[in-house]
């Protein structure tokens, strides 16, 4: 989602710079900065997106762990009552 949302935006600063009356009159100097600008946007989602990839990861494996060394002393606990 947060990837869609990246491309959108991009392209639509990119679809809007010809058009735009503000760009028509910026040198190159200018027109890079604000390149740099919406590349920097589009990374910092992208970061956000690994983010939350990354902790969904970490999750999952938490909880494979917790169940494993859970079912281990559970069955443990149980049979020496």
């Amino acid at each position: 989602m947060l990837l869609a949302s990246a491309l959108v935006s991009f392209g639509g600063l990119i679809g809007l710079v010809p058009f735009t009356r503000g760009f028509s009159q910026c040198d190159g100097r200018q027109a890079a900065g604000v390149a740099v600008a919406a590349v920097a946007g589009v990374a910092a989602l992208l970061g956000i997106a690994a983010l939350i990839i990354g902790a969904a990861i970490g999750l999952i494996l938490l909880t494979v762990i917790v169940a494993i060394v859970g079912a281990a002393f559970g069955f443990a606990f149980a049979e020496t009552s």
